[in-house]
């Protein structure tokens, strides 16, 4: 009986968790273009085995936050051969399991980070000295808006225009956007956008990854059609307006994990010439490895 007890208990525990509406796919077209491959670099960190699950670049250095690291910001260093993740700011989590995410940075080098299980802004500044939440939980607001309907499927991204407005993505089953200014919090606008343009293989769905904004342009790493895509609002809906594929790139066996179901990319940013994506590979060994579990950091020319 307690057997079976439990196996139901994991039955609905998948059913809760897992996407189930088929993809709405849109008539419009995307023009696509496929990224370049300029290095992908196994990710090693002076704290162990780490899954990095957002990207931000301030003055020419790349910093990442851990879903499982609650307490610290990190530096990435890149090598030839490698990258190397160290803490750069340590601070006390600001929950028993904040689940760090999106990850943005303003210019005098102060970091934004949305919680995935607080769906809020933690905000920590440049020395790590001060640290504290921007605002309440977004998350009633979200599930009334349409959002946050799944598990483990709540802000993932983060995106800042200044340091009191933002772009948050909601993950997926619906994935969506949120557009929030901490001086006018009745004004923040919640898409609701579980559609695409762009074609998905197998049972994946339409999912935000991460988010990030330049000059009036804000682009999202839409994971599972392996992809980053330029986004527009249009009358209160979100379109995909171009797209840069990476799947190409990656489709080499050796750059690829042994359980690929659904994409594993999780951090985003750019420079002038780079499109930075790291992945989150859940311990996964990488194909042709002899047992690599590291998870990489990839490097894209980006279109100019």
């Amino acid at each position: 009986m307690r057997l079976y007890l439990f196996v139901s208990f994991l039955v609905l525990l998948f059913l809760s968790c897992s996407p189930y509406k088929p993809v709405r796919y849109l008539s419009r077209s995307v023009p696509t273009l496929s990224l370049t491959l300029r290095a992908a670099l196994p990710i090693e960190s002076t704290v162990g085995d780490i899954e990095l699950s957002g990207l931000a670049l301030h003055q020419n250095t790349l910093y990442s936050v851990c879903d499982d690291h609650g307490d610290m910001i990190f530096k990435l260093t890149l090598y030839s051969d490698k990258v190397l993740a160290e803490p750069f700011l340590r601070f006390d989590s600001p929950s028993l399991r904040p689940d760090f995410e999106g990850l943005a940075c303003d210019s005098a080098g102060n970091f934004y980070i949305i919680s995935e299980s607080e769906c809020r802004i933690f905000f920590v500044s440049h020395d790590g000295k001060v640290t504290k939440w921007l605002m309440p939980s977004l998350e009633e607001q979200g599930k009334a808006a349409g959002l946050f309907q799944r598990f483990n499927a709540y802000p993932e991204g983060l995106a800042m225009i200044s340091p009191t407005h933002f772009f948050i993505a909601a993950e997926h089953s619906p994935r969506g956007l949120i557009d929030l200014k901490l001086d006018a919090p009745t004004h923040t606008k919640f898409y609701v956008c579980d559609y695409t343009a762009l074609p998905l293989s197998g049972k994946r769905v339409p999912d935000f990854a991460d988010l990030y904004y330049e000059s009036g342009r804000l682009f999202a790493l839409a994971r599972n059609a392996e992809a980053v895509v330029e986004l527009s609002i249009e009358k209160d809906s979100v379109f995909e307006k171009t797209c840069w594929s990476y799947q190409q790139a990656v489709a080499h066996d050796s750059l690829r994990y042994g359980e690929m179901r659904f994409g594993l990319a999780e951090g985003l940013t750019m420079d002038s010439t780079s499109i930075y994506i790291v992945y989150d590979t859940n311990g996964e060994v990488r194909n042709l490895s002899s047992g690599d579990r590291r998870p990489l950091l990839f490097i894209f020319d980006r279109p100019r």
